[in-house]
């Protein structure tokens, strides 16, 4: 079954790229994969499209780890899931360094992207909903490629918790009883 998680990376971008690039866990550097960037350079490369953008927020990437079961799937087809996965959720929009670590018991991907949209200039929007957007690309690729995904009931659950979110504005407006 796989799972996912999702944090934001406020520091020391370079260390989180360079760990997650670190050959002894990803096959001697076979299994990494990276959208317009170098893993080399890709923090300065994300720093100069946040100040392209004119961006300066706290969160300079976002981290993203999806773990497979042990024994369920290979590293190639996990690896290739990452890249479809950062398809789905990036939609080439985003500057991204992508590893498949074998050193552990079960096999896991490692998805750093920039949190500035190459494209618009905005900052990628980490909340319940992109999260169940990413727990269903996720899934739905589990299932194309016979994984095992983590709850059968997982849909009942989002519809039932279905956020749509509301503006800052519109949220206060609303506890003031004038929306």
């Amino acid at each position: 079954m796989a799972i996912t998680k999702i944090h934001p990376i406020k520091s020391t971008l370079n260390l989180a790229i360079s760990y997650i690039v670190n050959g002894e866990k990803t096959d001697e550097q076979i299994l990494v994969s990276t959208h317009k960037c170098h893993q080399e350079t890709a923090h300065t490369q994300f720093l100069r499209t946040q100040n392209d953008a004119g961006t300066n927020g706290t969160v300079l990437a976002r981290h993203l780890i999806k773990s497979f079961l042990p024994g369920e799937t290979s590293p190639e087809m996990a690896h290739q899931i990452g890249l479809e996965l950062c398809k789905k959720i990036l939609k080439d929009k985003y500057e991204y360094v992508l590893s498949t670590h074998i050193d552990k018991g079960h096999i896991h991907n490692h998805i750093i992207f920039n949190n500035v949209n190459m494209v618009t200039g905005k900052c990628y929007q980490s909340n319940k909903k992109s999260y169940h957007q990413i727990r269903y690309q996720s899934d739905n690729l589990c299932k194309e490629n016979n994984l095992s995904v983590i709850d059968e009931f997982y849909e009942s659950y989002k519809r039932k918790y279905k956020t749509n979110g509301k503006s800052w504005y519109e949220n206060e407006q609303s506890k003031k009883g004038t929306s």
